[in-house]
C-alpha cells in the first residue's frame, strides 16, 4: 500500500420526514479532519418526524466526532423545505449557511405566492433574511450568498485535484470558499445594508467551495424570473420594495400593490418552484474511487466504483431550456456523469420533470424525498416509471436512504 493515499469515510443521509426533504452527509479524514454538511431541513408532515430526524442526525455526528455543520444549504424558501431550520440551528453551530440570492422584489413575490402576510413574523425572513436568521437562537458564523450562475460561469475540475495543506485538528477553517463582490443589484438590499461583510458574503458566479483539495460543493442557482420579467415590471416591483422599508409605509397596502402588479405581469405562473439551488457533492478530479460501501438498500457496487457525486435539486425544474442551462453548467469537469445519487426534483413531481430525463442523469440511486400519503400525491406517476430502471428510493415518513462509503484518493 503506497504512502500517497488519502482514505476519507463518506457517511449520507437522506431522512424519513414525509413530505420535505432533509439530508446531510460527513466526510472524515483518515487523519482526524472532517466536515458535515445539510442540505434542506423541513417537512409540511409532522415536526416530530423532522425532531427525531435531527436528533439521529446529532447521534451521527458525535460518532464521526463532528461537533458543527460547516455547510448547511438552503434550496428555496418553502415551508417544507425550512420548517426545520430554527430547531437545526439551534442544535448545531453552523459555520456556512449557502442561501440562493434573490433581489427583494423577486423575494416579496415568493412571499405573495406563499401567502405570507405583513403580520406574520415569517414575513420578516423574506424582506431580510440574513437579519432573520441570525436573529434565531444559536450561531450562525457565516451567511454565503449564492448569484444567478449561466452556463458560462461554470468552474473548470482540474485532472487532478488541487493539492492544499492539509490542517491539524485545531484548524477549523477546512473550506475554500471562492468569494466574490456583491453583484449591483444588492446595491440597497437589507441583506447588505444590515449586516457586516465579515457575517454576510457572496459567492463568485460559477464559484464551489473545496474541502482539502479533494472534495467539491457546486452549487447553482438558475433565477430564471428575472430574465421573464420586463424592465419596467423591475423597476415598479423594486419601487414598491423600496418602500416596504419606510416606517411610514402601510405595509399591507404596499404589498397589495405589489400583488396586483405581479398577477397582472405573470397571471397564474407559479414561480417559486423555479427558484431553487442545486448542489453538487463529489470528488475533484478523477482519482477517488469507493474501496467499500454499505447502504440500506441494495446497490450495484461496481458501478458505485468510482459514480458516487450526488446531485441535490430541491424543488427545481429541468424542463426544456431549464434542463439545457443545468447541463451546461454542470458538463465541466463531467460533474453530471459522476452524479450516482441523484434526488428527483419536487418530490417526483410531474410539473419539474419530463419524459426521457433519467436516461439523460443514468443515477445509480434515484431518491423521491416525499409522502404519497398526503394530498399532493408524490411521486407523480409518470416520474417514478422514467425513474424507474435506476433505482428509485422512496424516503418518506418511515424509510429513509442511509449511506456509508470508504474512499480512497490515489
Amino acid at each position: 500500500m503506497t504512502s500517497d493515499r488519502k482514505f476519507f469515510k463518506l457517511r449520507l443521509d437522506w431522512w424519513p420526514v414525509g413530505q420535505g426533504l432533509f439530508a446531510s452527509g460527513i466526510i472524515k479524514f483518515n487523519q482526524g479532519n472532517a466536515i458535515s454538511w445539510v442540505y434542506d431541513c423541513g417537512t409540511v408532515s409532522s415536526q416530530t418526524l423532522l425532531s427525531n430526524a435531527i436528533k439521529n442526525y446529532e447521534g451521527i455526528c458525535q460518532g464521526f466526532d463532528v461537533s458543527c455543520i460547516n455547510l448547511a444549504v438552503l434550496s428555496h424558501f418553502d415551508w417544507d423545505h425550512i420548517s426545520g431550520l430554527t430547531k437545526l440551528i439551534a442544535t448545531f453551530r453552523v459555520k456556512i449557511l449557502l442561501l440562493p440570492y434573490l433581489p427583494l422584489w423577486q423575494r416579496l413575490i415568493l412571499a405573495i405566492e406563499q401567502g405570507v402576510t405583513t403580520n406574520d413574523p415569517f414575513f420578516e425572513f423574506f424582506v431580510d433574511p440574513v437579519g432573520y436568521l441570525r436573529g434565531l437562537d444559536g450561531e450562525i458564523e457565516e451567511i454565503l450568498l449564492v448569484p444567478p450562475s449561466s452556463p458560462d460561469d461554470a468552474p473548470d475540475d482540474p485532472i487532478e485535484p488541487i493539492v492544499l495543506e492539509e490542517p491539524d485538528d485545531t484548524v477549523e477553517r477546512l473550506i475554500k470558499v471562492d468569494y466574490a463582490e456583491p453583484p449591483d443589484e444588492a446595491g440597497d438590499d437589507p441583506v447588505i445594508g444590515s449586516h457586516g461583510s465579515a457575517s454576510t458574503r457572496f459567492l463568485a458566479r460559477g464559484g464551489r467551495l473545496q474541502f482539502l483539495g479533494f472534495w467539491e460543493f457546486v452549487p447553482y442557482n438558475d433565477a430564471e424570473m428575472a430574465g421573464r420579467a420586463d424592465a419596467v415590471f423591475v423597476a415598479d416591483a423594486r419601487r414598491l420594495a423600496q418602500k416596504l422599508k419606510d416606517e411610514k409605509t402601510d405595509l399591507d397596502d404596499c404589498l397589495e400593490e405589489l400583488k396586483r402588479l405581479y398577477e397582472f405581469k405573470f397571471k397564474n405562473s407559479i414561480q417559486r418552484n423555479l427558484i431553487s439551488l442545486f448542489l453538487y457533492s463529489g470528488p475533484i478530479g478523477n482519482n477517488a474511487h469507493l474501496s467499500w460501501h454499505r447502504a440500506n438498500n441494495y446497490i450495484n457496487t461496481n458501478r458505485m466504483y468510482n459514480k458516487f457525486s450526488q446531485m441535490h435539486t430541491g424543488d427545481g425544474t429541468l424542463k426544456g431550456e431549464y434542463w439545457t442551462r443545468f447541463r451546461n453548467f454542470y458538463h465541466k469537469g463531467r460533474r453530471l456523469e459522476k452524479v450516482g445519487i441523484f434526488q428527483v426534483m419536487h418530490h417526483g413531481a410531474i410539473g419539474n420533470s419530463e419524459d426521457g430525463m433519467a436516461d439523460r442523469l443514468k443515477p445509480i440511486v434515484s431518491i423521491f424525498s416525499s409522502n404519497p400519503a398526503t394530498h399532493q400525491r408524490h411521486p407523480d406517476a409518470a416520474v417514478l416509471r422514467d425513474f424507474w430502471p435506476y433505482h428509485p428510493v422512496q424516503v418518506d415518513d418511515e424509510m429513509g436512504f442511509h449511506y456509508f462509503g470508504h474512499i480512497i484518493r490515489q
